[in-house]
């Protein structure tokens, strides 16, 4: 009975510290997150924005008659902008430039 009692214990004591160190994980993992605007010259429809992780899409024309789209969203790691990045490479654009914005909390409601 000792040696059930002992390993329950220690088994709720493994599950606590689990189960902390996985909220304590996510609470980082939410401070992380980065606010991403990324430029790719061209135009690219809104249609888009699911294709790339439900980022905004929005195309700007320059003065000498380029256009330059610009994604716009939060990226929850560097996987995930690296999985953008890919698929910005997939349809053969020409990346212009790749700016990290800090998410601040109010920013996100």
């Amino acid at each position: 009975m000792v040696a059930t009692t002992t390993a329950f214990r220690l088994y709720f004591v493994r599950t606590y510290l689990f189960t902390a160190e996985i909220a304590e994980s996510a609470k980082m993992k939410d401070r992380d997150r980065t606010r991403y605007q990324i430029k790719v010259q061209g135009r690219l429809s809104e249609n888009w924005s699911d294709w790339f992780g439900g980022m905004r899409i929005a195309v700007e024309c320059r003065s000498d008659g380029a256009s330059i789209t610009t994604l716009t969203g939060v990226v929850a790691d560097q996987a995930a902008l690296r999985g953008i990045l890919d698929k910005i490479w997939d349809l053969n654009l020409t990346l212009v430039s790749v700016l990290p914005i800090e998410v601040d909390s109010k920013d996100e409601a």
